[in-house]
């Protein structure tokens, strides 16, 4: 019988492995004995901390960023590019602008009558109350001003959107007429009043027609504009203020391109318009048109507003006052007057012919005043004195005419008609640093002083005729003449008979230039202007 001894089982051995002589390494075989007996002890009653995460690497938070800035500047870009494309619609008025225009009151056939005592936005107190307003001829789609094609041909200028001051075509045009009907209840005159106001920039032409076929004064109105947003900020009214009545244009808000208006009244031709008054700045007001006479007479003619040329168009425009105030702008025309002329403005010339008429019942100066700066004064005067008239107070004067500028030449012309009796005529011109030139007619009887730094030029004709046929002799001298001044007096004189005592005073004030005083009846350019007015083109030499 075979015993077989087992081996114990720290004897065991692998069967794969080969057998191994534990004697010939004894240190390996103790360490491999006690690696096996501590891996079957129990692990330890505490955890040791374990290492930290390793950080990731800046690099990718870097692009995060990059990535971001950039989408945030192509986002600010885009805004930017987005909001200015909106602006510069909104700025030319494509987005504001629709197809058809929203209506607004008073628009169409039917009028829009307003409630007693409604003044409108923008009206001042001294205009009154409006009867109504807006009154447009036209409905909401308006009238296009493509359909009115500009004026070809010789003479024939396009009627641009500003008027005389130029302009773009405008988009829309309005039109509405008002009559002018006075109140006779409370007046049996005929007083009218034509003014801008509000806090707009309008402009345009105002018109004056005397038409033999209007009986009540009527007034037409037409606004042309690009912006539809004016329609709603400007109300065009029929206005009256106790025994007043007229056009009040009135602008609630101020629009990037205003409006323009192109005005006309027509007065009857064979009546008499008591008083018209008007306040139009940046406006042209003509008075007549085409040199045409106007039959209308006026009680008072009082034209102003600051940048408004004024010009007298019609051959004969007649009124009893006239007052004309403007300022960097012309005044220019023909003026026929039997009370007042005053005309003012500043840094623009004023050139006019006028007519000084007295009548019977008058004893009171018929006076004449022309001022301004820095611009030229030129006018032909020519005096009307019908027997009887002159002023029965020999110490007024029939006539006073002042003329004073600065910096620039003033010339005035002055001559009797035919028919009329000589006058007792005062004069005073006055200018600095150019000339001051004044002509009397042999009619003129009086004394004269010239005052400036040159010395003064008196030209005469001693052997003029008697104007009013009598043989009578006249007498020019010098009573005093030095290096700044001239005095004198000049008269007619008749054997036997004394001195007229109606003495007129002509006085001439310049500095750092001549005086001049021509004392002779003499045509300096041409006695006859082409429409055969008499000493109308007369233009006296300013050198």
């Amino acid at each position: 019988m075979v015993i077989v001894k087992q081996p114990s089982s720290d004897s065991a051995q692998d069967p794969f492995q080969d057998p191994v002589d534990k004697a010939a390494f004894p240190s390996t075989f103790r360490s491999t004995n006690r690696q096996s007996t501590s891996s079957s002890l129990p692990p330890p009653a505490y955890d040791l901390p374990l290492p930290p995460d390793p950080e990731p690497s800046p690099e990718p938070k870097k692009r995060i960023r990059k990535k971001l800035k950039i989408t945030l500047v192509v986002v600010l870009c885009l805004y930017i590019a987005v909001t200015t494309v909106l602006l510069v619609l909104l700025w030319t008025g494509r987005l504001s602008r629709p197809r058809r225009p929203p209506p607004r009151p008073g628009i169409g056939v039917i009028k829009q009558y307003l409630p007693p005592f409604t003044r409108p936005e923008g009206a001042p107190e001294t205009d009154g109350y409006a009867d109504t307003c807006n009154q447009w001829a036209f409905n909401p789609m308006f009238e296009h001003a493509q359909d009115h094609p500009e004026p070809k041909g010789p003479g024939k200028k396009p009627d641009p959107m500003g008027g005389p001051m130029g302009g773009p075509k405008p988009d829309f045009v309005d039109h509405l007429s008002y009559y002018l009907s006075p109140n006779t209840s409370l007046t049996s005159l005929t007083k009218l009043f034509v003014r801008t106001d509000g806090v707009g920039d309008t402009s345009g032409t105002f018109t004056v027609i005397s038409d033999d076929s209007t009986k009540i004064p009527m007034v037409e109105v037409q606004m042309k504009y690009r912006r539809v947003e004016v329609q709603n900020v400007t109300n065009v009214c029929l206005m009256r203020s106790g025994d007043r009545v007229g056009l009040g244009i009135y602008s609630t808000e101020s629009v990037q391109e205003p409006p323009v208006f192109d005005i006309i009244l027509h007065v009857p031709g064979n009546g008499t318009i008591d008083e018209l008054v008007t306040e139009l700045p940046s406006f042209t007001q003509n008075i007549g048109q085409n040199n045409r006479f106007m039959k209308t007479v006026f009680g008072l003619l009082q034209l102003q507003g600051s940048f408004s040329p004024i010009y007298v168009r019609g051959s004969n425009v007649n009124s009893r006052r006239v007052k004309a105030t403007t300022s960097f702008s012309v005044i220019y025309g023909k003026f026929t007057t039997s009370e007042s002329l005053i005309l003012r403005t500043s840094e623009a010339a004023i050139d006019v012919n006028v007519t000084l008429v007295r009548e019977s019942s008058q004893q009171q100066p018929v006076i004449l005043q022309m001022s301004t700066e820095n611009a030229i004064v030129r006018t032909v005067i020519t005096l009307a004195a019908a027997p009887g008239t002159l002023i029965k107070n020999q110490t007024l004067p029939d006539f006073y005419i002042q003329a004073t500028s600065a910096n620039a030449p003033v010339a005035v012309d002055i001559s009797h008609q035919d028919d009329s009796e000589p006058s007792k005529v005062e004069v005073d011109v006055s200018t600095e640093s150019a000339p001051a030139v004044v002509s009397m007619d042999p009619k003129y009887e009086g004394t004269f002083r010239l005052y400036s730094d040159l010395p003064a030029e008196l030209m005469s004709d001693q052997n003029a005729m008697d104007p009013e046929g009598l043989g009578r002799m006249r007498e020019i001298e010098v009573d005093e003449q030095n290096s700044e001044s001239l005095m004198g007096h000049v008269q007619w004189r008749s054997p036997g008979k004394p001195i007229s005592p109606r003495q007129g005073s002509v006085n001439i004030t310049t500095k750092a230039a001549r005086a001049k005083l021509y004392l002779e009846d003499k045509c300096f350019w041409s006695c006859t202007s082409n429409d055969g007015d008499s000493r109308g083109s007369r233009r006296m030499p300013l050198r």
